[in-house]
């Protein structure tokens, strides 16, 4: 009787694991695979199985990182793992539609990556501006900048007045406004 609630119990969880694998609900299918190990740790279903998730929950954590941080690939050593991370992802023999269009997505945003955004900085001609990364610009009265997408900081600095800091992302394809950087509270 024993042996045959643990053979129930491991073919629920094999049909559990398979299931969630299906509707890439990884976590799910891991938990399911070491369930089933547990009752007997000699299960080639649940050890091959538990592999195959243990990668794909390492692709889809690759592409989840630059899909919701686009920023990222602001970094060439960035870029070239988000470019590795689609790769990866191409070498999964039966690419579900999510995972296709996950790829296609970042392969989108891997080629707008490096095309340059006009930026308009503006001063008051008394504040020295600077852009972190890219350089000192100065006490201006406008510029303008072309910027690889990413994220940037703009401090603006005047002797005797707060300085102030402007934080900056730039995504392709989203247009973005001049930007006016002036030290005006006095300290």
């Amino acid at each position: 009787i024993e042996l045959a609630e643990r053979v129930d119990a491991i073919e629920k969880l094999k049909a559990s694991a398979e299931a969630h694998s299906a509707a890439e609900q990884w976590q799910k299918a891991m938990d399911d695979f070491n369930a089933a190990l547990e009752l007997d740790a000699s299960l080639v279903f649940a050890i091959d199985g538990l592999a195959v998730v243990e990668k794909r929950m390492t692709i889809d954590s690759d592409l989840a990182k630059y899909l919701n941080q686009p920023t990222l690939m602001q970094e060439d050593s960035e870029l070239a793992l988000a470019r590795q991370a689609i790769v990866a992802a191409s070498r999964v023999a039966e690419a579900s539609p999510l995972l296709t269009e996950r790829m296609n997505r970042l392969s989108r945003l891997i080629s707008v990556a490096r095309i340059p955004i006009p930026v308009t900085i503006q001063s008051d001609r008394r504040t020295d501006v600077t852009v972190y990364r890219i350089g000192h610009l100065g006490k201006i009265d406008s510029t303008g900048l072309q910027l690889n997408p990413g994220a940037y900081t703009i401090v603006g600095k005047r002797a005797g007045y707060r300085d102030v800091q402007y934080k900056l992302e730039l995504l392709a394809g989203v247009p973005v406004s001049p930007i006016y950087i002036s030290c005006n509270e006095k300290i």
